[in-house]
């Protein structure tokens, strides 16, 4: 009788440890590229089809606090929404474009310190696949900066 109940201890145990491997390996994190700094009114292509990132005016007191900000992920679904690798755009241009072009899609988010607190993350689909812009801190300063970094 005691090496039945001894074999049905091993048994348990055995198939608790199966159990925490499965929900171990299901709570993997995506896996995600280096961070970037983007600046303020600056956009950026991602290591993604076609996809990049506006970042809108960021309005700080060049030390710690910031006024909630936009960014935006632009995808184009035929062609590269900007014709360089990066380069400088104030909202107001950025809104005359997006007006003129066509064939694109927009992921839009806030950055604010509370959103920050919980996780900032923007989901948005590029070549059947699906990502997700993480904003990993805001660096007011001198010039204003936000680190984004990009998962799978």
């Amino acid at each position: 009788m005691a090496i039945k109940t001894a074999l049905a201890v091993i048994a348990l145990a055995g198939l608790g440890a199966a159990a925490e491997t499965v929900s171990t390996h299901a709570q993997v994190p995506q896996p995600c590229g280096s961070p970037v700094m983007v600046y303020e009114n600056t956009f950026k292509r991602l290591d993604a089809r076609n996809a990049y990132v506006w970042v809108d005016d960021i309005s700080s007191d060049g030390r710690r606090s910031y006024k909630p900000f936009q960014i935006v992920v632009v995808v184009g679904t035929a062609y590269a929404p900007f014709r360089a690798e990066e380069g400088r755009l104030d909202r107001r241009g950025f809104d005359s474009l997006m007006k003129s072009a066509y064939g694109l899609t927009q992921s839009n988010g806030t950055v604010s310190d509370a959103g920050l607190a919980r996780g900032i993350g923007i989901r948005f689909t590029s070549a059947r696949q699906t990502f997700e812009l993480r904003v990993a801190s805001v660096n007011p300063g001198r010039n204003d900066a936000v680190r984004l970094q990009l998962c799978r």
